[in-house]
């Protein structure tokens, strides 16, 4: 092994995913309809048994409606608590907990309320460690074969906040609503740091001082360092925005935007280690003892791109003249996989479309739902494990026709491949029953391709050094047909 201190080997696995319902209450008067509703969440890991994973989190909802005096923006939030039975935790296991708001519906307008009912999707993540045995100890006459490995070490777990100010300030008066989406472009390591870059796009619509409704839309570019204790320049770092909150800064020249970006992610170093896999001895039979050697090895992070193209149909009778905001937009992965040597993301992109219809003097909206499938350039097979996070970056939407609309929206990937290690490690080799003498004087080993020394030793029953002392012709690995020979001398 390389270094007894790096024997151990990490990696942060997703072990399960749930989904539990929150209903939130927000009150406001005078509203007739809920036109949008967007919701952000939180969750934590707030107890961990053999088992069982007790969960706690907290829901944010924005929304846009319509009353007598016009458009308006109301928010909430509620408190929500989960369980989830997985079978291997322990009360020591470090597991974690990522959300994200699939649905929200609403449930009741009445009696100056709105109730909302949304289904969040929690997904686990577990930290694995591997621990590398120690080599078979030296013994005379037990010859071992190594087999070379290379695992992921975790060396840093990643949580911060970027800040993200609008330099130019939005002509508006008010602002009724805005979407945030973080599309991460890249993240590097430094010493005992990540940097993480990316845009973060904002579609709103707000108030002109003569009270107009006026669509905008924002592309901020930001770069955060984030301390990693432990991270080397060349490590490989995953990243994900879990959340993006929007803040305003009203004044007479205009709207300055300010946009916090949960991140969290974790930093991989390369840990390549060799361990006993077979032993054998030419004297005597062995009893050998094994264990399991499981690990992760990640083999790459890629900001990888994509688009989602489509039509949505309005509502039977209704007809788009102007859109006026777009809200909640999000790239759902559904599925990763290899198809013909590469990884291939689907999904659908949903989201919630405000637009008004002049001829009949109201405004609606409809929610957009536009399945994708983006085939990359990432190396896979069958054997790549994926982990990958997805957002909408640009969007474009038109009336193409009547009674529909023309979505189409850039998409923003961070895509984690990795594989999986595994051996069964010899740790004890005990000594048995002796051979019996060999009555002949020669004996021969013909090659089937790719053994190595310690192969042909084995399948000789003599020591390695011997095979090479009568075999200095022989290049090993051998190729089909070579033939090694031993003789032997009473």
């Amino acid at each position: 092994m390389d270094s007894t201190e790096n024997a151990i080997a990490g990696y942060i696995r997703q072990i399960g995913k749930i989904q539990t319902i929150a209903q939130t209450h927000i009150r406001c008067g005078g509203v007739t309809k809920v036109l949008s509703a967007c919701a952000s969440c939180y969750v934590r890991v707030s107890e961990t048994l053999t088992g069982e994973v007790r969960l706690a989190g907290r829901e944010t909802v924005d929304i846009v409606a319509s009353s007598g005096d016009g458009l308006s923006r109301e928010s909430g939030w509620t408190e929500f608590t989960d369980r989830a039975e997985l079978d291997g935790i322990t009360p020591s296991s470090s597991v974690t907990a990522v959300g994200r708001v699939l649905d929200t519906d609403v449930v009741s307008v009445e009696n100056d309320s709105v109730t909302l009912a949304s289904v969040i999707e929690i997904t686990l993540y577990a930290e694995e460690r591997s621990v590398i045995p120690e080599p078979l100890p030296q013994s005379d006459g037990v010859f071992t074969g190594d087999s070379r490995m290379t695992f992921s070490r975790l060396v840093a777990k990643v949580t911060g906040k970027a800040e993200v100010r609008s330099e130019n300030k939005v002509e508006l008066a008010r602002y009724v609503c805005a979407d945030a989406r973080t599309c991460i472009s890249g993240a590097e390591a430094g010493l005992d740091s990540v940097t993480v870059s990316g845009d973060v796009c904002i579609d709103g619509m707000g108030l002109t001082a003569d009270g107009a409704l006026q669509p905008f839309a924002l592309v901020l570019p930001f770069s955060e360092e984030l301390a990693a204790e432990g991270a080397r320049r060349g490590d490989l770092v995953q990243m994900r925005a879990v959340c993006a909150t929007v803040a305003a800064e009203e004044s007479e020249e205009g709207i300055t935007f300010i946009v916090t970006v949960d991140l969290t992610g974790a930093v991989y170093s390369e840990l390549a280690a060799s361990c006993a896999v077979d032993a054998f001895s030419p004297d005597c039979e062995l009893t050998l003892t094994r264990t399991p050697v499981r690990g992760v090895a990640v083999t790459g992070e890629h900001c990888v791109s994509g688009q989602a193209e489509g039509a949505v149909t309005l509502p039977e009778g209704e007809n788009a003249d102007r859109v006026l905001a777009l809200c909640c937009f999000a790239a759902q992965p559904l599925s990763a996989y290899c198809e013909y040597g590469r990884a291939v993301i689907e999904g659908a992109v949903t989201g919630t479309i405000i637009y008004a219809d002049a001829e009949a003097g109201r405004k609606s909206s409809c929610a957009a739902e536009i399945p994708f499938k983006v085939v990359t350039d990432v190396e896979a097979d069958d054997d790549t494990l994926f982990d990958v996070t997805g957002a909408v970056g640009k969007i474009s939407v038109r009336p193409s026709r009547l009674g529909e609309l023309n979505v189409r929206c850039e998409l923003h990937f961070c895509l984690q491949t990795a594989k999986e290690v595994k051996a069964e490690a010899v740790t004890a080799a005990v000594c048995g029953e002796p051979y019996p003498d060999r009555k002949g004087m020669i004996s021969v080993y013909v090659a089937s391709g790719g053994e190595t020394l310690w192969d042909s030793a084995r399948e000789l029953r003599v020591t390695p050094e011997t095979v090479l002392m009568q075999n200095d012709e022989l290049d090993f690995p051998l190729s089909r047909g070579d033939k090694v020979f031993v003789f032997r001398t009473k």
